[in-house]
């Protein structure tokens, strides 16, 4: 059994997001420590920007912060966007990915792309400009 079968997360709703949904679907899964940085607001923006292309592609985007479910709501405020923003505060995906920086305690800013049945076909490190980052999704779309 692979672990998303049984991993969930809950958003910044406090829904619960259950990872199983997903085996039959082509997803990214998109790690930011903080959500209200200059550079995260930047980056949430380009990817609402790109979204509606990902779905297009039937490509599912999913947003994993390593703040709590109330911090990522009260940093956010009313803004909304169009993909899920999991909350991970103890870094269980990001460690299981092995995109952890262990000495600060931080996630990397990455992506991991995934087709179906979980299958993990790319991954990404942004840890500079958001635009490196969504040039690399659009490649992913081409």
């Amino acid at each position: 059994m692979h672990f998303f079968q049984n991993f969930e997360l809950r958003d910044y709703n406090q829904k619960v997001f259950k990872f199983s949904q997903l085996e039959k679907q082509t997803f990214l899964l998109v790690f930011i420590n903080d959500v209200d940085t200059l550079r995260d607001q930047q980056h949430l923006q380009a990817l609402k920007e790109i979204y509606s292309s990902l779905i297009e592609q039937e490509v599912q985007l999913l947003l994993i912060s390593s703040l709590s479910e109330l911090k990522i709501s009260d940093k956010l405020k009313k803004k909304r966007f169009p993909y899920p923003i999991l909350s991970d505060p103890k870094r269980r995906l990001s460690k299981y990915l092995k995109i952890e920086i262990p000495q600060l305690s931080l996630v990397q800013r990455s992506t991991v792309v995934y087709q179906k049945s979980f299958q993990e076909i790319d991954r990404f490190t942004f840890m500079s400009s958001p635009e490196k980052h969504i040039e690399f999704i659009e490649n992913l779309l081409k």
